[in-house]
């Protein structure tokens, strides 16, 4: 056993290969994660090994050469809405992809070299959407799954959606793998091994560029990914895995009419041998499945590796299980049912604010069943009920509605209902200037801004690093965020009109370092008049035009003190009679440093009120309220203060000033729902507060 278990460490060595920033599979790495975790695996892919080889020798297998089996599958599509959330034809097309590789029906088996050509094998596996899910429901096999997880989740999205791993092939697709570090490569996909699985892991994780050869997948090794991690699920390895050597039992993929191969293939290098000890000493196999070389190289798998598979079909504590006849019953593969539909559906921009008065046209997106009858109802909008696959609807007053959308055929019907989906933007916008944003108070930027990209990277509120205050905005970028990659963030919108000024000015502080002196991350100020349909670029800021606030180079940089911000401006000249204007920040990726940001004013001048009104002498609490609220305002001199509150539409409700003068505390109650801001003014700044009161 200890002679193995050392073959078995060398098999496990991680090769962190690249062409062109690709890495094709990361099966070796999570291999060695899983065996870190449980170093017992090494015991049990020796077991493997010695169990797929004495079932393969038996006279008495549980099928006959010439028997096809039949592998259900489920793809399990996890989406925020983009391009990941691919069509069924997309993955239709998948399929057909991988049951012409694994029958060798595939038009590109031509292409086997001659040398090769009689170990080329007919592996006699099909594979199958499932039609019926865990419970016995109708299912057409794919689920959709909404989850920001997409975007580098791996194993957590595992626990988003899972079917039993014994009965069904489960494949995630997702946005992004995150598995290794972005700025090694793209990461295409990784499986788990027969003998290192689990209910909660068994499986292939797979990017959404890379399913099949039509949709979003168009370049690469289109289709063939899947074929490949499917290999690895059935026990496969890499064929250069161990390196070269004589001793084919453990050496290269431990099959021995696969040459094994010193590094991985990349191209389609046809001339190659790379091991020149393995006996007999052939050119390299880059025609392998299981190799690296591009997916138009690639077109077989040998009759060595038809033999491993067959003897971890053959295995109920394999794969044995998938394939019983009584799991094709169960999964209802051998049927072709007709299914209810499940309803989805979203606008066709993605875009769920718009103007008032203005419209969306909204795109069916059910699943699982064709469609034969639908009705949307739109609350707020006109019209408020349609039967159109794809209606266009005009939203005339401001507020949040909701939208439902039911679709029904013979078989079924659902209906899903997005509540607070669609924002409708007031013509004049209930935030008035000047306007100030300290990012203080999390309920309100909750509520105001809109952040586009979730997950790892992207714009968040940091609770701990600031100017001033507590809190700050941070664009978080690290070594590991891909270069390049936009991250934006949405501001509420803004009345400029009541600033009263010809050239206002858009300020405010920001913290950044530079990693790479090469390099600098792009920081880019937007703004829209129609509230988010179009964009016009305002400002650009990066290292060579002042963004940088610390002098040197570092890594996982952050602020330590007030020090180390810097202010910066924008014109908005163009917009100052706008009275919906809103602001976009986007953050551009270098893989450098995260980029914050504070106190952001629209002014008068470039300085900005927040140095003559600061968050401790004004504030407002508790805020959001449900309609009282105190005001505060700690200053020696108040002699020329005025304090008023005004209504959303800039109406003056309540004068504070004379009451402000001799107490720091006014308590104001009894308001209705809305939004209302509070406006400090001492002859030459002035500051403001925004104050929603909500339902009870």
């Amino acid at each position: 056993m200890k002679n193995k278990l050392t073959v078995l460490v060398l098999l496990l060595t991680a090769f962190s290969v690249k062409s062109q920033n690709i890495i094709p599979c990361a099966s070796d790495e999570y291999l060695n994660e899983l065996i870190k975790k449980s170093p017992n695996l090494l015991e049990a892919q020796s077991n493997f090994y010695d169990e797929v080889s004495r079932d393969i020798t038996e006279t008495d297998k549980s099928y006959k050469k010439g028997t096809v089996r039949i592998i259900p599958v489920v793809f399990h599509i996890i989406h925020t809405y983009g391009d990941e959330n691919i069509s069924k034809a997309q993955i239709e097309d998948q399929m057909r992809i991988i049951n012409e590789d694994y029958r060798r029906t595939n038009a590109d088996a031509s292409k086997t070299r001659s040398q090769f050509l009689s170990r080329a094998s007919d592996m006699e596996i099909e594979f199958k959407l499932a039609r019926k899910d865990p419970n016995g429901n109708c299912t057409e096999g794919i689920t959709r799954t909404y989850s920001t997880l997409t975007d580098g989740g791996d194993e957590l999205v595992k626990d988003l959606v899972r079917w039993d791993y014994r009965k069904y092939l489960n494949i995630w697709v997702i946005k992004r793998i995150a598995r290794d570090a972005s700025s090694e490569g793209i990461v295409l996909g990784y499986a788990t091994l027969p003998y290192a699985t689990s209910s909660a892991s068994d499986g292939i994780v797979l990017i959404s560029s890379r399913v099949g050869s039509i949709g979003t997948s168009t370049i690469g090794n289109a289709g063939r990914v899947l074929t490949h991690e499917i290999g690895h699920w059935l026990g496969l390895l890499h064929p250069f895995q161990s390196g070269c050597g004589s001793n084919c039992s453990s050496t290269g993929d431990r099959v021995c009419d696969t040459p094994p191969v010193s590094d991985p293939s990349f191209g389609c290098p046809t001339t190659n041998n790379t091991c020149s000890n393995d006996a007999p000493n052939e050119l390299d196999m880059v025609e392998n499945y299981m190799d690296y070389a591009n997916g138009s190289c690639q077109n077989a798998f040998t009759n060595g590796q038809k033999s491993l598979v067959d003897g971890t079909l053959a295995n109920n504590t394999y794969r044995g299980l998938n394939v019983s006849s009584s799991n094709l019953t169960a999964t209802g593969v051998l049927t072709t049912p007709s299914c209810g539909p499940i309803s989805d559906f979203h606008t066709v921009t993605r875009k769920t604010v718009v103007c008032q008065g203005g419209s969306l046209t909204f795109e069916d997106m059910a699943y699982n069943g064709t469609v034969t009858d639908r009705t949307w109802t739109f609350e707020g909008g006109s019209p408020s009920i349609s039967t159109f696959q794809s209606p266009t609807v005009t939203y005339n007053t401001p507020g949040i509605y909701k939208v439902t959308y039911l679709v029904t055929n013979a078989s079924g019907s659902n209906s899903m209902t997005r509540d607070a989906f669609i924002t409708v933007v007031a013509s004049v916008s209930d935030i008035k200037t000047p306007f100030t944003e300290s990012f203080e108070n999390e309920q309100l930027f909750i509520k105001d801004w809109n952040v586009i990209e979730s997950g790892t990277y992207g714009w968040k509120r940091n609770a701990s690093k600031s100017f001033s205050g507590s809190a700050s905005l941070q664009g978080v970028i690290d070594a590991n965020t891909a270069t390049n990659t936009r991250y934006n963030i949405y501001s509420p919108t803004i009345d400029m009109s009541t600033l009263g000024i010809s050239n206002p000015i858009f300020s405010f502080k920001a913290a950044y370092a530079q990693a790479d002196a090469t390099k600098s991350e792009l920081l880019v100020l937007h703004a829209s008049i129609d509230c988010g349909v179009t964009w016009k670029s305002v400002a650009g800021y990066r290292s060579n035009t002042g963004l940088t606030s610390v002098t040197g180079l570092f890594s996982n940089w952050s602020p330590k003190d007030a020090s180390e911000w810097k202010t910066q401006t924008a014109d908005l000249s163009a917009y100052a009679s706008v009275k919906n204007l809103m602001l976009r920040f986007e953050l551009v990726s270098q893989s450098g440093n995260s980029v914050f940001i504070d106190n952001i004013n629209i002014s008068r001048n470039a300085v900005g009120i927040k140095n003559v009104f600061s968050e401790e002498e004004l504030n407002v609490f508790p805020n959001p309220s449900q309609g009282a609220f105190n005001i505060t305002l700690d200053m020696k001199n108040k002699n020329n203060l005025s304090l008023k509150l005004y209504d959303a539409l800039g109406r003056e409700i309540r004068d504070f000033s004379d009451g402000v003068k001799t107490n720091n505390t006014i308590i104001v109650s009894g308001l209705p729902v809305g939004a209302y801001y509070i406006k400090a003014d001492n002859g030459t700044f002035t500051a403001q507060k925004r104050v929603i009161v909500l339902k009870d």
